[in-house]
């Protein structure tokens, strides 16, 4: 009896946290989530980054100040994950915005910095919905560590 009990609780709770997660906007935002995701998962190796991404690995240095989660090609990594994802808001403008964001060994967004803005006014909402966004915390070797990534914030009109 107190079996029955139990697993019809346990399958409760499974419903429960299977509807929470869709608070989350992960399944609502597919193609917005596997984007930044994927930038995630293929970061710059010091030895063998392109071009674009030593590009790219400048602006989060000047963004923060410092490199941050800088990787070579023999450590061992296991890329964040977006876990909530917060869409910007719909706005009257469409365009896109490139923000640095700074996940800490939390999975927690500690910093948002404006890379660029199709236009001005893109800029404070998209800094807003990215600050609400958190991850899974990457690995370097095993251990926790914080790491830097610009992502896109797309903007669609009403």
């Amino acid at each position: 009896m107190h079996l029955r009990l139990h697993l019809r609780l346990g399958f409760l709770a499974l419903v429960l946290l299977a509807g929470a997660g869709c608070t989350t906007g992960l399944r609502d935002n597919p193609a917005a989530v596997e984007r930044i995701n994927a930038i995630m998962r293929t970061p710059a190796r010091l030895e063998t980054e392109t071009p674009a991404q030593r590009a790219r690995r400048e602006l989060r240095e000047k963004a923060f100040g410092q490199p941050i989660g800088l990787l070579s090609e023999k450590d061992a990594y296991d890329p964040p994950h977006l876990t909530r994802y917060v869409p910007a808001p719909a706005s009257a403008a469409t365009g896109e915005a490139e923000v640095a964001v700074m996940i800490d060994t939390k999975g927690r967004v500690t910093d948002v910095r404006l890379v660029s803005a199709s236009s001005p006014a893109l800029a404070e909402p998209a800094l807003a919905a990215v600050r609400r966004w958190h991850f899974t915390p990457g690995k370097r070797e095993g251990q926790l560590i914080a790491m830097s990534f610009i992502f896109p914030v797309e903007f669609r009109g009403p």
